[in-house]
């Protein structure tokens, strides 16, 4: 076992292995995916020793991390930060909790407020003013999205809707990632945590929310509690069409971008283009 994890930290270019290994106790290595792995310190701690292939999302969460305890949602602490160029690293807190797509339907009706008012509380966080941040704006380039797609559907009709959102309202944090795999339910205190943040950016308020809706959460019952939940942290959400529109052509453009020939992601692509096509106006649409 102790192997492996010399083998994860060699691979990821780590240059701490030592004091790694001084840390660790190697029979209680509990997972490793991708450029993560979970260990047991030897004082008892359970952390995450997270890599980033990429500088800048390494900035992006380490930014995020140390501000979203203003907004009183639960996510990880950084323990320690490593910022060695090549292969930098958070050693983050261990939340315990179940992942929202191990839960049944039953369960998630009663998760799924909570998961709403969560995100809510997370998109609050205001954009500061005349300050830099490691975040970009969402929807600069959404016109050349628009235009990536076009060839496979007329899409032309979105630009002044989806340009409206970064004028009609407040500019905050957007996770960007907001699904099952990235939100922990804890049963205990009846929270949900949100996880990895990596990609965050600044954005509409809301935005996750349109995510949210077109994703996992889009099941109508769910649907609606999220939607409750999320009025009930952060007040009336103007134009979700334009948010769910948002994530949709973002989503379909990235896809297509990558050239992804995964069946998940080419049904994704076809379920989003015909969402996008359900709300042209009809007038486009004869």
């Amino acid at each position: 076992m102790k192997s492996k994890i010399k083998s994860f930290i060699n691979r990821c270019g780590a240059e701490n292995l030592e004091e790694i290994m001084s840390n660790v106790t190697p029979e209680l290595l509990e997972s490793q995916s991708g450029n993560n792995v979970t260990l047991l310190w030897r004082d008892g701690r359970r952390v995450v020793h997270k890599r980033y292939a990429r500088e800048p999302a390494f900035r992006r969460e380490r930014f995020v991390l140390e501000r979203i305890g203003e907004c009183g949602v639960i996510a990880p602490q950084i323990i320690k930060p490593d910022v060695e160029p090549d292969y930098p690293s958070l050693d983050l807190s261990w939340i315990e909790g179940r992942k929202l797509g191990e839960l049944n339907q039953e369960t998630m009706e009663k998760v799924a407020f909570q998961a709403g008012a969560t995100v809510a509380r997370f998109n609050l966080l205001a954009k500061p003013e005349g300050s830099e941040t490691p975040l970009s704006t969402r929807g600069l380039d959404i016109a050349d999205a628009l235009e990536r797609i076009a060839n496979q559907l007329d899409v032309t009709w979105l630009l002044p809707t989806l340009a409206a959102l970064r004028q009609e309202l407040p500019q905050c944090l957007n996770h960007r990632d907001v699904r099952f795999a990235n939100m922990l339910w804890l049963e205990e205190n009846e929270e949900v945590a949100i996880i990895d943040y990596e990609t965050s950016c600044w954005g509409p308020r809301g935005a996750d929310l349109g995510r949210m809706l077109l994703d996992d959460f889009a099941d109508e019952k769910l649907a609606t509690l999220v939607v409750e939940g999320y009025r009930s942290s952060a007040g009336e959400v103007p134009n979700i069409d334009a948010l769910k529109l948002l994530y949709a052509v973002e989503m379909v453009d990235y896809l297509v971008r990558q050239d992804n020939k995964d069946p998940s992601s080419l049904t994704l692509v076809d379920r989003l283009f015909d969402y996008i096509r359900s709300r042209q106006p009809l007038e486009r649409a004869k």
